[in-house]
């Protein structure tokens, strides 16, 4: 990728004005943030610019209508759009030095680095223990930002919380007293997955077994004690 190249594109977006809307206090949070990436906009001719620009890279090919993965039965569609959009809000946000940077780096890495997470309600914990196979014990509140993690957190776990973001959470027919459990540890596996992204219907690596670990390890920390003997 031609780094010096972006750079002068990016440059020219900032020069002209990079848009990103206002978050109103009420609505700060990790879902907003990442939603304020899809309606960033700045002139439509530096726009084309940096789409030609990511058509001529071939290392950029695979935000090209690519599934990007992310493990397990998640799916999400990345395209020279979606990267556009990340770009100029990173640039926006932390200038074009770092959001280059992390392009680049993002770029010569092995895959995509990914956090198993299993959160758990009525479990207290005041600090992450290690425990076997690369597993973390930890409370849930250190876990890093996430959309997941916001979902998951009231008041985002209502449901006419997330209708209002035309989101659905799938806990909605469970029982109140469920839903608004706030999950209070987390069991967390760091793995990376490659591809980074695949082509649809693509055969790639199913890295479900891997998470059965952090199932197992959870049925062992929330067995009632008088079952242990």
């Amino acid at each position: 990728m031609n780094i010096n190249e972006l750079s002068r594109i990016l440059k020219k977006a900032l020069s002209s004005g990079i848009n990103v809307p206002d978050i109103p206090q009420e609505m700060e949070g990790f879902i907003y943030s990442q939603s304020l990436q899809s309606l960033v906009s700045t002139n439509p001719s530096i726009k084309n610019e940096l789409l030609d620009f990511f058509a001529n890279n071939k290392e950029l090919s695979i935000f090209d209508n690519k599934i990007f993965n992310q493990g397990g039965y998640c799916r999400s569609i990345v395209q020279y759009h979606t990267l556009l959009k990340w770009l100029l809000y990173k640039t926006h946000e932390v200038g074009i030095d770092e959001a280059v940077s992390s392009l680049d780096k993002y770029l010569h890495s092995d895959g995509n680095p990914v956090i198993q997470v299993l959160a758990i309600s009525g479990l207290e914990v005041d600090d992450t223990v290690d425990l076997s196979h690369g597993i973390q014990l930890t409370p849930f509140s250190a876990l890093p930002n996430s959309m997941q993690k916001d979902m998951l957190d009231p008041p985002f776990l209502r449901s006419d919380k997330l209708a209002t973001m035309g989101l659905q959470s799938g806990v909605l027919n469970l029982p109140e007293r469920v839903v608004y459990a706030r999950p209070s540890a987390a069991l967390v596996r760091k793995i990376t997955l490659s591809p980074k992204s695949y082509v649809l219907d693509a055969e790639v690596a199913d890295n479900t077994d891997s998470s059965k670990l952090l199932y197992e390890s959870c049925e062992c920390l929330t067995c009632p004690l008088n079952l242990l003997g």
